[in-house]
């Protein structure tokens, strides 16, 4: 398969609009009034110029904020985000709620993991979106939040991923294009005519373009179309203004006109009187129930079908990683960053492996994969540095 037919790059300018939230979303009550600061504002604008969607610059603006409004707590005086982050030890402080208050200083706060989670990355955008006018380069400013960061989680017994308290880092195997074919042998062939449908064209889906999960359960009928000819799909991705325009390739496409035959057949059984097909409203990725078929229920599939079928039981982000690899084998990096909507080629060289069942270590050397497939990497980088 031609790597270049696979995924087609769409680029358009986003328009923010209105930075707050209106008032039925989330936190928008405590925003009226409220304007930005220049600092939060030229953010803004270089998210926009970015191609940050709306929603995501407006939660990170608020994110922000909310850390300024604590630092200066914790300071005892009113400071910047540009001072902060020359001074990460106190960022990490306001990030963690080291004060225990809550962003109007009353009472007590428990810090929720999904708190501290946004608040680390709307502080590691800013870092990158502002590096020019922080005197230091990115990777600098955010190896020391990150360092500050870590102490303080260690601290308080809470961070952003952590499983019985241990920080997890996100899966970092990479499949073969041996074990990806098993993945599509074995999910075909389960006993269930509508699961073997359902989940071949789904794992068809992540084998050839390499969305994010949750990116593709969310896919609607109405998002497909016609061009040329071709059939195409809007994939609506992570923090992105406008949807990935993914052509569907032929054998795509043969999966995904096996499932819908099968729905038609099976989902009315079961009670389910919509339509499920190219250009009908709706989910169009369903559980037999008629339900959404959601991304806990994708994740725990992608794990069932690869403990069968491969070496090594792995997850949806696995896959992605495969596809970045073949990518890689064919594209420029530049091109790979570009197809994927990354931000920079940085994500490819600190969260992407060279080779299937291989890890890169900072200084180019090849490290093996230990039984858990995390723990050898973490302790390599941290050697190489």
């Amino acid at each position: 398969m031609d790597a270049t037919q696979q995924l087609s790059f769409a680029a358009v300018a986003p328009d923010t609009g209105s930075l707050w939230p209106k008032a039925k979303t989330v936190g928008a009550g405590r925003q009226r009034g409220r304007e930005l600061t220049p600092e939060l504002a030229e953010f803004a604008r270089r998210a926009k110029e970015r191609g940050y969607s709306p929603v995501t610059i407006s939660g990170q603006a608020r994110t922000l904020q909310e850390v300024v409004e604590i630092a200066s707590r914790l300071g005892g005086r009113r400071m910047s985000l540009v001072e902060l982050a020359r001074e990460p030890f106190l960022l990490a402080g306001a990030c963690t709620n080291a004060d225990r208050r809550d962003t109007r200083g009353r009472g007590d706060e428990p810090l929720r993991e999904s708190t501290l989670g946004h608040r680390r990355v709307a502080v590691r955008s800013f870092l990158r979106l502002m590096e020019s006018d922080l005197g230091e380069s990115y990777d600098t400013l955010a190896e020391r939040f990150k360092a500050a960061l870590d102490d303080h989680c260690e601290l308080i017994g809470v961070t952003y991923r952590f499983k019985d308290g241990q920080r997890q880092p996100r899966e970092l195997y990479t499949p073969g294009r041996d074990e990806i074919e098993a993945l599509l042998r074995e999910a075909s062939i389960h006993r269930d005519p509508f699961q073997a449908a359902r989940d071949l064209a789904f794992l068809a889906l992540l084998a050839s373009s390499g969305p994010r999960v949750s990116s593709a359960v969310n896919i609607d009928g109405e998002h497909f179309y016609r061009l040329d000819g071709d059939l195409w799909i809007r994939v609506q991705e992570k923090g992105k203004a406008e949807p990935q325009q993914v052509r569907v390739v032929p054998e795509l496409r043969e999966a995904f006109e096996r499932y819908i035959s099968v729905c038609s057949r099976v989902l009315p059984v079961m009670g389910c009187k919509e339509r499920i097909g190219f250009g009908v409203p709706g989910p169009f990725w369903r559980l037999p129930s008629g339900k959404r078929f959601n991304g806990s229920a994708a994740t725990m599939m992608v794990r069932r079908i690869s403990r069968r079928a491969c070496s090594r039981e792995f997850g949806p982000h696995a896959v992605r990683r495969f596809v970045t690899q073949e990518l890689t084998d064919k594209l420029p990096r530049s091109t790979v960053q570009e197809v994927l909507r990354w931000v920079s080629t940085q994500t490819l060289d600190n969260h992407y492996a060279p080779r299937p069942g291989k890890y890169l270590s900072p200084d180019s050397s090849d490290v093996p994969l230990t039984p858990d497939g995390k723990a050898e990497h973490d302790v390599a980088r941290r050697e190489a540095r």
